[in-house]
Formats: structure tokens, C-alpha cells, sequence
């Protein structure tokens, strides 16, 4: 069901679009703000959640990119993004059940084989720390989508139609 006023989810999404055009210039910190303008006008679409989530996992803030990860996750369950950055930040973390657990739920979700291959990695690598044996690398930065922006919301037009680049869905709410 849809929530709120549709015209605060137009202006929602012009803040949106701007920060994600800003992570795509790695412009993290100046996005911040935009996508918080985005949640306080129309806090029901889990991508501004997902992308200021990607911004303080860029800036190192992994507690606050965990957070608003985790709400993204609640929001949108069957989305593979959100479920993906959340396993990244809990591996830097060294939360290596709950990373794995989230990693797991992205594959599941049929995430694109870009990132596929990168989780396989990282998975593997996580259970073999869990397991007691000496760490292989684990290099949560490598991984094949880690810089990907996690939503096609980031597109350079302010189209409200756009798609979701997890889910090839609308990003409507």
C-alpha cells in the first residue's frame, strides 16, 4: 500500500537523486544531507534509507551505516542492496554470523553476477573464520559492487518512473 502524500515523494526524490549523484562522484559527505532531507519529507522509501547507508559505510561511520541499513532491510526484505551493504559493513565490523547471514540473503534474492561472484568470495571467507581457522583475506572493499551505487535512483534524469538496479522494479513506493 502506498504511504504519505505523493508530492512529498516528488520532493523526496529530488533530494534523493542529487545525493545519489553525488555518491557517484564520490562526493559521500556532501550526500548525506540529501538523503536525510529525503527520509524527513517521505520516510517510506527504503532507498534513501539504502543510500545514506552506503554513504556512512563510505565515510567509515559503521555504526550509522548499519542503522539505516537495517531499516532498509526491514523495509524493502526482498531487495538484495540493502541486505548486500549490510553484510559488508557487519564483515568490517567483525560480525562475521551476521555478515554472512546478510550476504546469504542477498544471494538468495538473485543478486546480479557482478556482485554474485563477490559475495561468493566474501562467504567463503566468513565461514572460514567462523570455523576457528586462520582468516583468508577478506577484503570487504573489493568486492565487485562494493562502489556500485545499491539503487538506479542515482540516474541522471529526475524521472519518478526510475528503476531499481537490484530489482529492475520501479522505485515507486
Amino acid at each position: 500500500a502506498k504511504k504519505g502524500k505523493y508530492l512529498d515523494w516528488i520532493e523526496a526524490n529530488k533530494s534523493s537523486n542529487q545525493g545519489f549523484r553525488l555518491m557517484r562522484a564520490g562526493k559521500y559527505q556532501l550526500a548525506v544531507p540529501l538523503f536525510q532531507k529525503a527520509i524527513q519529507r517521505y520516510g517510506y522509501d527504503y532507498s534513501y534509507y539504502e543510500g545514506l547507508g552506503a554513504c556512512f559505510h563510505k565515510l567509515g561511520n559503521l555504526d550509522r551505516a548499519q542503522s539505516s541499513m537495517e531499516i532498509a532491510t526491514q523495509m524493502a526484505p526482498r531487495r538484495w542492496g540493502p541486505w548486500y551493504i549490510l553484510g559488508l559493513i557487519r564483515a568490517k565490523q567483525k560480525e562475521y554470523k551476521g555478515a554472512l547471514e546478510a550476504l546469504k540473503k542477498a544471494k538468495s534474492m538473485k543478486a546480479p553476477a557482478r556482485v554474485a561472484a563477490g559475495i561468493n568470495e566474501l562467504t567463503a571467507s566468513l565461514v572460514y573464520k567462523l570455523n576457528g581457522s586462520h582468516a583468508l583475506p577478506c577484503n570487504t572493499d573489493s568486492t565487485a559492487a562494493a562502489t556500485v551505487e545499491p539503487t538506479a535512483t542515482a540516474s541522471d534524469s529526475d524521472n519518478v518512473h526510475q528503476k531499481n538496479a537490484s530489482t529492475d522494479q520501479p522505485a515507486n513506493p
